[in-house]
Order: structure tokens, then C-alpha cells, then sequence
């Protein structure tokens, strides 16, 4: 077993896995987690769908995020290819939100392209039910995406799968003359991996009667990580 993630001591790995993981091994599963495993597992194994139809793309544009969307986008982590949920795994993240948005579209093929930081990312995304693949680097790691892009109650919707990782990004587009907005969900879930792991802590147990105004406001804070963020052409 190998575990990869960034801790100022070796305590803290100590602490995980004497605390979780041992017990994982010693306690039943139960219901709950059986379902999450399912779950997991279903997405992993979805099957591509296709785009029936050519969605209506700005080609041509280069579109740039609000001062709203980026300081809401920065409020947990900058907004990047690389999913929240492993943000604390050994990637290294940009310090300055995904930007600089433009997109192309083949009969087959749906494109989008950003920066994040000087790092450039292309994502293929395939719109016939076959997905593409695309590569990138980001602050020095390499990264194979795994892609496709349908279509689903007017909006143009992408699956895009770094292969070297274990998460998922579902990417929602909504275009609007000189505007876009882009919102995006990891699978795992970010706020309900955070969620989780604060209902479990000290802090939150010991809290008493603050306890439902603290996972509210949690939930406030959580839930900008998936609002959709919104660019403008200049």
C-alpha cells in the first residue's frame, strides 16, 4: 500500500492510518459504504453518450472570468482540470483560477482551451460516443484527459477524466452572446468529502447547539466550489 499526499510530519500518516485504515480492515462494511463503493464504481464504467446533434459554440473568442467569479472560484482552491477532491494528494495546483477560454467544434470533435497560469490546456472532447484523448502539464505533472461532450436540457455538458487520477470532472456550458458560464463537479464529491470529515471532527461534535449554524455555514462556503463561473469576451 502507498499513500501520496503532502504532511509537514510523518505523524499525521501515522494518525491516518492507525485511526482509518486499520479500522477499515477490522470493522464490517456497512450499507451505506457498500452504496458509495457501487456508486464509484458505476461511474467509472459509464457508458460515453453521444451528441445527436452540433451544439451552437463561439468559435474564434477568447473569453476571460469576471473579478466576481474569480474570487468566489479562490475561495477553497483555484478552479483547474485537477479536481478539489484530490487536492491534497501529491499534484500540485495552479495558485490562479483556469482563464483565457476558447473553444473550437469539428463535426466530431468539441474543443476547449484555457490556461491556467503559463500552463496551457486542450481538451478533445469527443461528441460521437467515442471520448478522446488529450494531454496536458500543469505546474510540472503530466496529466492524459479522457473526454466526451453531449448534449442534455440545452446545455453542453463534458466528462473529462485525467486518467492518472482516481476523480472525474463534469463540466456544464452555458453560452450567451459575449458571455459563458462554465460550472464544474468532481466525482468524488469535494463538499461532501469535507462535509464528512467535519461532522466526524472534535470541533464540530464538541459544538453543541452551534453545531447546525456551523455545518450551515460549511455548506455556504462549500457550495461556491460548484457555482457556475462566469467569462466575458473582451
Amino acid at each position: 500500500m502507498a499513500i501520496f499526499n503532502c504532511v509537514v510530519k510523518d505523524d499525521m500518516n501515522n494518525k491516518l492510518i492507525k485511526n482509518l485504515l486499520v479500522k477499515a480492515f477490522e470493522e464490517d462494511s456497512t450499507e451505506e459504504w457498500d452504496k458509495k463503493l457501487d456508486d464509484y464504481l458505476k461511474n467509472r464504467c459509464e457508458k460515453p453518450a453521444a451528441c445527436e446533434a452540433l451544439p451552437t459554440v463561439p468559435t474564434g473568442k477568447i473569453f476571460y472570468m469576471t473579478p466576481v467569479s474569480d474570487t468566489l472560484a479562490k475561495f477553497m482552491f483555484p478552479a483547474s482540470i485537477i479536481p478539489r477532491s484530490i487536492t491534497s494528494s501529491f499534484a500540485k495546483r495552479p495558485k490562479k483560477n483556469l482563464d483565457r477560454v476558447s473553444f473550437d467544434l469539428s463535426e466530431n470533435v468539441f474543443t476547449v482551451r484555457w490556461f491556467e497560469e503559463d500552463d496551457e490546456v486542450i481538451i478533445n472532447c469527443g461528441l460521437d460516443g467515442n471520448p478522446r484523448l488529450s494531454e496536458c502539464s500543469i505546474k510540472g505533472y503530466k496529466y492524459i484527459i479522457w473526454s466526451y461532450a453531449y448534449m442534455k436540457n440545452g446545455k453542453l455538458n463534458a466528462v473529462v477524466k485525467p486518467l492518472n487520477t482516481l476523480s472525474t470532472q463534469r463540466m456544464t456550458f452555458e453560452f450567451s452572446g459575449d458571455t459563458i458560464k462554465i460550472q464544474m463537479k468532481s466525482t468524488p464529491s469535494y463538499p461532501e468529502f469535507i462535509k464528512g470529515n467535519a461532522e466526524q471532527s472534535s470541533f464540530v461534535r464538541n459544538s453543541g447547539k452551534f453545531k447546525p449554524v456551523i455545518m450551515k455555514g460549511l455548506d455556504w462556503v462549500l457550495s461556491t466550489s460548484e457555482m457556475p463561473m462566469k467569462f466575458k469576451e473582451k
